[in-house]
């Protein structure tokens, strides 16, 4: 699999950085997820790779759900570009959607 045209990849490439990309249904599972990156940077200071994880979302849904049980609030977990990308049972409908209104 090419991943050098991913803007997450590219910007390990360059920042030499951990980052994490923005919310994206995988091609293996169609979950809803996340790619995170981070250069493996020789002793010499010369790049030698890019170690790279996709992060399950449903997973950290689950967690908030877990984790919001007893307290009667909702979590909504949103990537960088506001869209909704995991949260509670109670916010699962959201995930995927951005320009949501704001609550003031």
């Amino acid at each position: 699999m090419d991943l050098s045209d991913r803007p997450d990849f590219r910007n390990a490439l360059t920042s030499r950085e951990f980052g994490l990309g923005d919310y994206l249904i995988d091609g293996f599972d169609h979950a809803p997820s996340l790619v995170a990156t981070f250069p493996i940077i020789k002793d010499d200071g010369t790049l030698k790779g890019i170690a790279l994880a996709v992060i399950n979302l449903q997973w950290i849904g689950d967690l908030a759900s877990t984790a919001v049980q007893h307290s009667g609030a909702s979590v909504l977990l949103m990537d960088n570009c506001g869209t909704v990308i995991s949260g509670s049972a109670d916010q699962q409908s959201f995930i995927g959607e951005s320009n949501l209104p704001v609550i003031r």
